[in-house]
């Protein structure tokens, strides 16, 4: 009986291990992925060419962890924009702290110091923004956009509402169910040998 209890114990370890690396993403290292995996942009919350208004705020995702402390600084210093005639803007990028908030670790948020006039503009991301596992971006990745006084903001309607991601929180929280269900099913199979 002992040795059904120790089993049964094991399993729901195994299963909490695989419910931190599932929550971490990637491959559980934290890192945000293997690190032979390429670096660079997955997501941007504007598209190339997007007419935007002038106080836009752009927040890249990038493929790796790029809000580590010992590269934070590195990646934050490697954002350039500049406007239709090659002028550089000011802007203010963050990067959180990964510790704090985890689940921000690939983001690169960016914003103008002051309004944009209108006009054209290139946010350029240098090559050369290391992640956390020290894997080095190898390209360039340029965005180009138009700022206009007024854009009309999209209404929502419930087609462009965006479904939470697949096995996110819900996944989660359904594993950590398991591994209680396991664990007071050990509980009363014990008790019951006791009894």
């Amino acid at each position: 009986m002992r040795k059904l209890i120790a089993l049964l114990m094991v399993m729901a370890l195994i299963m909490l291990g695989s419910t931190t690396a599932f929550a971490a993403g990637g491959n559980g290292d934290g890192s945000g992925g293997g690190s032979d995996e390429a670096l660079g942009v997955e997501s941007a919350t504007i598209e190339n060419g997007a007419t935007v208004d002038p106080e836009v705020v752009i927040t890249l995702v990038f493929t790796k962890n790029i809000c580590h402390a010992s590269v934070r600084e590195n990646n934050r210093a490697l954002v350039k924009l500049a406007d239709g005639e090659g002028n550089d803007v000011a802007v203010t990028v963050t990067l959180c702290d990964d510790q704090i908030e985890p689940e921000k670790k690939n983001d690169m948020v960016i914003a103008p110091a002051q309004a944009l006039a209108e006009g054209t503009y290139t946010l350029t991301v240098q090559a050369g923004v290391t992640s956390k596992s020290k894997v080095v971006m190898a390209e360039d990745y340029v965005l180009s956009f138009t700022v206009a006084q007024t854009v009309e903001a999209p209404i929502e309607t419930p087609d462009t509402v965006q479904p939470e991601a697949e096995g996110g929180s819900n996944g989660t929280i359904m594993i950590i169910v398991g591994v209680a269900a396991v664990i007071v099913a050990g509980a009363i199979v014990l008790a019951k040998k006791r009894g």
